[in-house]
């Protein structure tokens, strides 16, 4: 009797757990990939310090207010391997610390845009079980095709979701 009693008890306490869960994850509202938009352009201006820069933007499509924690990244990828740079929303922009998560706050319609110089990110190989630490300097001089990419952390079904913008031609010298 106390067994089947535990049991119940357990199968009710899993419910209520899973029901919360549930109603967790419809008051989040997560968004599509279609009702974010995420763009990177380099700078098209001379440079006398060397920098690359480029500009990200993310654009609220969804026609409602956005609230969302997020791993913002930039992303080169060459013929022969990959690299990648998470970073922080804060003016100026720079490289995040390892498991940080930025608050992405945007009103229906609106577009956040921020200028990145890929000098002060740190930056390792995509595939690597470190966190990058590494100046640009890692990455070899060559073409790569750049992406800007934000990770959405919240709960629900769109937690771990990557959005990305179209890639761009960008040399590295």
């Amino acid at each position: 009797m106390q067994k089947a009693a535990r049991s119940l008890a357990f199968v009710i306490l899993i419910s209520i757990c899973t029901a919360q869960y549930s109603s967790a994850a419809e008051k989040v509202q997560s968004p599509l990939s279609g009702d974010i938009l995420c763009t990177v352009t380099p700078v098209r201006r001379p440079s006398r310090t060397g920098s690359i820069a480029v500009t990200v933007s993310v654009r609220n499509r969804s026609g409602r207010r956005l609230n969302l924690s997020v791993i913002p990244s930039l992303e080169l990828k060459g013929s022969k391997a990959g690299y990648w740079a998470p970073f922080s929303f804060e003016s100026p922009p720079d490289s995040m610390v390892a498991f940080r998560r930025c608050a992405l706050k945007l009103a229906s319609g609106a577009t956040f845009e921020r200028e990145i110089d890929l000098k002060n990110l740190l930056w390792d190989l995509q595939i690597s079980s470190m966190w990058p630490s590494h100046p640009l300097a890692i990455v070899p001089a060559g073409s790569y095709l750049l992406t800007f990419t934000i990770t959405i952390e919240v709960i629900g079904p769109e937690v771990g979701k990557r959005i990305t913008s179209k890639p761009v031609p960008i040399t590295i010298p």
